[in-house]
Formats: structure tokens, sequence, C-alpha cells
């Protein structure tokens, strides 16, 4: 019988009483169910870890034991003893340095980046290479969401090396370094939380497997794990001893009585019938060969050869009796008559035409081809509808032009020609004459006369009188049909005679034959069923050999058939057995993480102005999760704006790193994206608060929020690091330390500028053009920054969402008009000087000169110059 998975149940009356905690709830759960399951939990609570494979391999051999699927004594785990768990302890873990990297995308080597206690910002464009700098930090922590790290994939195959990176962290006070090559996850360095574009679908949309799970709740984990890897050993043997393919069934013959039982072979096989179809006596064996010595001379082609022999016979005599009637219904006497009567006929029409179009000149008149357009013609007024065609007023059907009275009276003689009594007289004497040898022309001679020549040439020379006279009259029916088709005189006295004298023969010949017919076929049908019968026997016969050589195999089959049915039951029951787990982590979770969760994610929602959403746990795998819902029949995502969805994951994902108990390095990859700037204020404030109490690793392109995150560290300037990321060439990620984003200024745009003009008076043709052209991006840029930092005194700058009135009273209006008038025009014609800016038509051809370059240059060179001095 096969045994249940769940166990006997275990009482806890008169015992003081425990307190409920995750461990406790733990061990009810393990002394509900059976044996093999309490050495799993045991073992868990005792090491707090993973059960090894090499120990999940003792629960299994246990597990089969107990169910009665190997033989063996059975463990017997008394109940487990519930206890409290001591709270768990997580030392800190902060990043020191990341180096050394090779063959990472195409970043470039030499290059560090010093991780700052609390924040550190990466500041870069796209493409500049902050990707691959996170994507390590990704592949070490071994996050939900890990991409691939590939080299670079435009250096040459062979100058691709191994990826490699240092990491520098310390951990508990005390300093190490790891060596990383490129592989997913490395302790302790997994407790890094990494917030990205990827990540938001899982924080937003997925039920959500916490990433951090307190110690507690950790076991249900391991207990799960172990299992589910249980599990999958029984549903691996079973799947070895189940085979889709049966090995004995082209062994055995079809048609028997062994073939079924073989053929449907499996976990219902009666082992004891195929033994006793297996018993052969010996008799039976030593009978075999004579059996087979009778099948053999039974074999129905001798009798089916006479019966094909025979019924040739029949089918000719009957196509000979049939030519005979055809001479014999022919009326010699009608056919005279009706070729006389159409040849009369023939002649009058003749006459009347040749009278008719006697004097009408027409070439080749009453000529095959005459006929031949004149009965055409007359077909196509037929089939046009134009009964009363030709008449007064009427076009030429093949011209088109009007008729002329001499060309009507000629359409009207073309027209009786083909319409005439006469015309029709001979075709009613055509059509008698026709019917009048109908059955001579149409009878087919072919079979008989093929039939004749194979006889003759079998007798060899001494052909019998019966098969000449039967040529005779093959060859007066021939004779006959040849001169009904030339209509010519057919003389049939000779054959009649013949065929009076040769009916009553081939008549009674014909009746020996069809009872001839009938004996051979009689005999044949007992012969064939005798011969069936015989096989039959043989067949069972063999197949029972066969399956007396096949049972021990056969045997061993069936046996692992009938395991791997009772294992496949017990393993449809793992189903319940995991989902009572999954209800006891969900009883846990709710009072060790759920409302802790809770708590701290509608407090992310209120810093961050998220949209409020409602929450549900859903436990899955021995597993505590989460999902977010606005309603429940959409995910957020089909719901909520971009920036809606990214502060709700954002909430999310803080509010998880912050279950963990011990404050883990967060890392952010351009977590700004797709949000305004209300938004992205609060985020950076967010971000400011949390690297007070956690490191905090920023990547970013966004110059604004960059620079909001420096500027609030102004004061504290040792808890924030700054680095700029660039591309120079095909170089990327080149790292440079500083205290802010870069900016253009007026000094360097000036110093880029004036080195412009310098390499254009160097340089000659399009070389020089080109420079000019670029010369006036700098005018451009310099007039710009001109206008923020001097003319409006940083009363409004790109890049700060504040208006700095404090700066206002500094703005010299007296002076403003007259450094715009100059100022203004030139940034224009430099609008129409650059690539970036597309200009009229007339214009493309116009391109400035380098003194023309030089001379807008100085102007607004002065005229800042005079702003500034007034």
């Amino acid at each position: 019988m096969v045994g249940a998975i769940r166990g006997p149940m275990t009482t806890t009356a008169m015992k003081p009483a425990i307190p409920r905690t995750a461990r406790t709830i733990l061990v009810e759960w393990a002394n509900a169910q059976g044996d093999w399951v309490r050495t799993i939990v045991a073992d868990v609570l005792a090491s707090r870890r993973a059960l090894t494979v090499e120990r999940i391999a003792e629960v299994y051999a246990q597990f089969l034991v107990e169910k009665d699927l190997r033989a063996g004594t059975a463990v017997v785990v008394p109940p487990l003893a519930s206890a409290v768990a001591a709270a768990e302890a997580t030392e800190t873990l902060t990043l020191l340095k990341l180096d050394a990297v090779e063959n990472v995308n195409a970043l470039t080597s030499g290059q560090a980046i010093d991780f700052n206690a609390g924040l550190t910002i990466i500041f870069g464009k796209n493409g500049a290479g902050k990707s691959g700098y996170v994507r390590i930090l990704k592949r070490l922590a071994r996050v939900r969401a890990v991409e691939s790290v590939l080299p670079n994939v435009l250096a040459p195959t062979n100058a691709r090396g191994p990826q490699r990176a240092q990491v520098s962290y310390q951990l508990g006070g005390a300093q190490y370094s790891i060596e990383w090559k490129g592989e997913e996850g490395i302790h302790p360095l997994t407790r890094i939380d990494v917030f990205d574009a990827r990540a938001i679908a899982l924080h937003l949309d997925e039920d959500l497997t916490y990433v951090y799970t307190p110690s507690d709740l950790a076991l249900f984990g391991y207990v799960n794990e172990a299992v589910e890897k249980v599990r999958a050993l029984l549903e691996g043997e079973v799947k070895s001893n189940t085979t889709s393919v049966n090995p004995f069934v082209s062994k055995v013959p079809r048609d028997t009585r062994v073939y079924p039982k073989i053929e449907s072979l499996g976990a219902a096989t009666e082992i004891a019938e195929l033994e006793q179809l297996a018993a052969v006596a010996q008799s039976e064996v030593e009978g075999l060969d004579g059996l087979r010595e009778r099948v053999n001379a039974l074999r129905p082609e001798s009798s089916n050869d006479r019966v094909l022999q025979a019924d040739s016979e029949r089918v000719f005599l009957e196509q000979a009796l049939s030519a005979c009637g055809v001479l014999g219904r022919f009326d010699r006497t009608k056919y005279e008559q009706a070729g006389a009567a159409l040849a009369t006929a023939e002649q009058k029409y003749r006459l009347a035409t040749e009278t008719a179009f006697a004097d009408e000149g027409i070439p080749k008149v009453l000529g095959d081809a005459w006929r031949a357009f004149v009965t055409a013609g007359d077909a196509y007024r037929v089939v046009v509808g134009l009964d009363h065609y030709p008449s007064t007023g009427d076009q030429c059907l093949y011209c088109r032009q009007d008729l002329a009275q001499t060309a009507l009276d000629l359409l009207r003689k073309y027209k009786d020609y083909c319409n005439s009594e006469l015309k029709q007289d001979v075709d009613a004497a055509r059509a008698d004459a026709a019917a009048s040898v109908r059955g001579l022309i149409e009878y087919d001679l072919a079979s008989l006369t093929t039939e004749l020549t194979r006889r003759e040439k079998l007798t060899q020379g001494e052909v019998p009188p019966l098969l000449k006279n039967i040529a005779v009259v093959a060859a007066a029916v021939r004779a006959a049909q040849d001169a009904a088709r030339q209509r010519q005189v057919i003389d049939t006295t000779a054959s009649a005679q013949l065929v009076a004298a040769l009916e009553p023969v081939l008549q009674s010949r014909l009746a020996e034959v069809k009872q001839l017919v009938g004996t051979l076929r009689g005999q044949a049908d007992e012969r064939k069923k005798a011969h069936a019968d015989g096989s039959a026997k043989l067949r069972d016969l063999e197949a029972r050999i066969a399956l007396r050589d096949l049972v021990d195999d056969v045997r061993k089959f069936v046996v692992r058939a009938k395991w791997a049915h009772k294992a496949q039951t017990l393993s449809v029951r793992f189903r319940s057995l995991l989902k009572s787990l999954t209800d006891s982590v969900k009883l846990a979770s709710e009072g060790l993480m759920n409302a802790d969760f809770e708590r701290l994610f509608r407090a992310e929602c209120d810093v961050l102005s998220a949209p409020a959403v409602r929450l549900d746990f859903p436990g899955r795998k021995g597993q505590p999760a989460r999902r977010k819902l606005l309603v429940t029949d959409h995910k957020l995502s089909d719901i909520l704006s971009e920036g809606e969805q990214k502060v709700i994951a954002l909430a999310d994902f803080l509010a998880e790193a912050q279950l963990k108990i011990s404050p883990n390095p967060i890392v952010f990859d351009d977590p700004v994206t797709s949000l305004d700037y209300e938004r992205m204020g609060e985020v950076v404030d967010r971000i400011a608060r949390l690297s007070a109490s956690r490191q905090v690793v920023v990547f970013t392109h966004n110059i604004w929020f960059a620079i909001e995150l420096v500027n609030k560290f102004d004061k504290q300037r040792d808890k924030c690091a700054y680095f700029d990321i660039a591309q120079d060439g095909g170089r990327c990620g080149i790292l440079s330390g500083g205290t802010n984003p870069r900016a253009d200024s007026v000094s360097t745009i000036t110093g880029r500028l004036n080195k412009a003009i310098q390499e254009a008076k160097a340089a000659t043709g399009e070389a020089q053009a080109a420079l000019i052209e670029s010369g006036y991006e700098h005018i451009r840029s310099w007039c710009e920054v001109v206008v923020e930092v001097e003319l409006l005194c940083k009363v409004v700058q790109r890049y700060q969402p504040n208006v700095m009135m404090g700066a206002l009273d500094k703005i010299k209006g007296q002076a403003l008009g007259a450094a715009i008038t100059v100022i203004g025009p030139a940034f224009d014609k430099a609008c129409r000087y650059i690539r970036s800016h597309s200009q009229p038509l007339e214009t493309l051809n116009v391109r400035p000169t380098l003194s023309e370059l030089e001379k807008d240059w100085a102007a607004v060179q002065a005229a800042l110059k005079i702003y500034k001095a007034a």
C-alpha cells in the first residue's frame, strides 16, 4: 500500500506554553509530517543552513524505505522539540575600492573607484562606461535582474583576455580584498542592494520574494529547498524507470494473443498471466517444424493461379461471343437503304447549291475551305442570337460596314445554304446512315485481337480450329468496320454462316468454363481458410516461444513500471506537502516581516510622494513574498505613469533594503530617469539622508541630479566622493575625481576658441573651413555661458531648479542693452554657421572666413569687457 507523505500528528498537551515564533511554527509543521521530513527539519535547525548534496541523498534513501519503495528498515524520528531562535547578528559591510578592471565591456584598464563610506557619485554621459562598472557590482551582488558582462566585442578575438576586477571591502572592522573573475555572487558582497531600470518591473509588478530574509524565516527556505531536491531525485528515478518505448513490441508477432499483452506492458500487467503463456510444452516445440511445413503447403498462390487461368478463358469466350453477336445483329439491307438515301439527299443539295451560287463569281465556291468559312459564319450568327440576320439596315458581322443590297442577297444565300430544307434532309440522312452501323463501328475489337495474338503465339504454329474460327470472325468484324467508315458495301454472307455455326460451340464451352471457375474458387477459399488457421496457430506458438525467451526481462520491466507508478503517486503528494509549508511560512512571515515591511514601505511612499497602493503578501514555495495592487485585474504598469511607477518601485526597494539588520551598501543606477524635477528633488533628499546610515553609490548621466546630490554635501565634503566618467576616442570608463560635474565656464571656452583660431591659421582648404566652423560653435557656447554667468549674474542657471533672487541686484541693467546688441547678433550668426542648425538654401554655400571669425570674436569679448567695467 502506498505510504502517505504526511506523518502522524503529535500533541503538545500538558506541556508548558512555548512562545509562538517562526522556529516553533516550523517544528509544529514538521511534527505533522513523515519521519523523513522531520530529519530535514532537524538538520536545518541544527546547522541553520541548506542540506548538502550528500545529506539530501541520505534523506532520499530514508524516504524510499519509509514509503516502501526500497527494502530496508524505516528510520523513526521522534517529534522535534521547539526552541527560541537567537537574534541574528550581522556585521556591517562597506565597499572600499573597485580597480584593476580588465576585459569588461570597453572599459579602460588602470582606473579605480575609491568608495566613500557615505555617498559616492559617478557621473558621465551615455556611452561613457558607467554600465560596465555597475554590471560588475550587480554580478558580485547576484541581483535578481543580473546582467551578463561582456568583453570588448569590438576588439579582436585573440585580444580578449579573461574578465577580472579587484574589490576591496571592510567587514566587521577588518579589511579584505578579492579578485573577481566573472563569477556571479561572491559572499559577502551578495548583501549589496542594487536598484536600476530592470529592477523597476520586478519591484512593481512581480510577486517579489524578499532578497533579505530574517534568520528564522530562512529556515523555511532551506527546508523547502531540501524537500524540492528529494522530489527531484524521486522524479528523476521515476523518469529513469518509465519509458515511452516498449523494447519488446518488435520481438513478438502481431495478430497473436501475446501481442496485446506485450503492447500494454505497464504497472497494471499481471506477471502470472504472461508466465502462463510463456510455459511452452516440449511437444509444442517439437511440432513447430511440421506446422510450418503444413502452412507453407497451404499457401493460396497455386489455387489462385488456376482460378485466374480459368477466368481468363471465360473472358475470352465472352469476347468471342460478343464479336459474333456484332456480325449477327448487323442489318445489311438497312445499311444499304440508308446509304442510298444519303447519296440522293447530298445530290439534290449539291445541285441546288451550285445553281444558287453559279453567277456569284466566288473563288473556289463549294470547296472545303469555302464550306468551312460559310458554316463558321452561320454558327457565329446563331451564337450572338441574330435570328433575323441579315436584314435591311444590318451591318456586316465581320467588317461592321453597312450591307448593300447585293451583299444582303449573298448573305441570305449563305444562310439558306446552312439552314435550308435540303440541308436538313442531308443531315437527317447522314444521321440514319450512322445509326445503321453504330453498333458495328463502336464495337471495341482491341481486347479480343490482343488475346488472339497471345494465344496464337503459344500454339507455336498448330492453331486449334476453334481459335481459327474466332480469328476469322474478328477479321470479318474489322473488315466490316473499315467498309462502314468508308461508306462502302458490306458483305456479311460468308461470316453469317460461320457465326451461326460458331455461336452454339462458344456458348457450350462458356458454360463449362463458368462451372470450372466456380469449382476452383470454392477450392481456393477452403485452402485460404486452412492456411489462415494454420498461420494463426503458427504465429501464436512462435509468439509464446519468443515470450518464453523474454519473460525474465519482461518481469523486470513490469516491476520497474509498478515502482514508477507507485512513486509517481507519491510525487504528486509533494504539492500538498509544499503548500502546507508555504502556509506555515505565511503564518510566520506575517508577524516577523510583513508588518515591518508595510510600515517601511508606507513611510517611503510618503517621503517620495508615491501613489497609494495596496500590499498583498502571497507566500509561495516556503518563501515570504509580496505584491502591490491598485485594482485586482491590472498590473501597476498598466495604470500608473512612468514617474509614478518608478517612485513606487523605489519605495519598495528601499523598504526591503531596510529590513536587513545591518546596514549594507546600496547601489543606484540612474534612479531618476522619467521623474519630473519635483520628484527628482525628493529622491535627492532621500538618498542624501540614506547615506547617513548606509553606504550609497550612485551612477547617473543626469547632470542636474548629480549637482543636487553634490550640493547636499557642501558643508560635509568628507561624506561624499565624486567621479567623472568619460570616453576619449575608443577608450571608455576613464575616471577622474573631483568635487562636482564639469560645466563650461567663460575661461575654458575662451581657451578652446583661441586654440581653434591658432589651428585654423596653420591650416588650409577644408581643414581650415572646419576649424572656422568649430570656432563659431565655441562662440555660440561662449555667448550662452556669458549670458548665464556674467550678464545675468547666475540668477537663472542651467541644471538649477531655483532662481537666485539674492543676485538679482548685481545685474547691470543700464549696460545690459549695449552688450545684447553685440552678443545677440553674434549668437545668431554662429547658429547659421554651425552644423547642428539648419540653414536657408541660398546660404548653404556661404562660408565664414578666418578674418571674419577673428573680428566677431574680438567684438563679443570687447562687449563683455565694457559690460563688466560699467
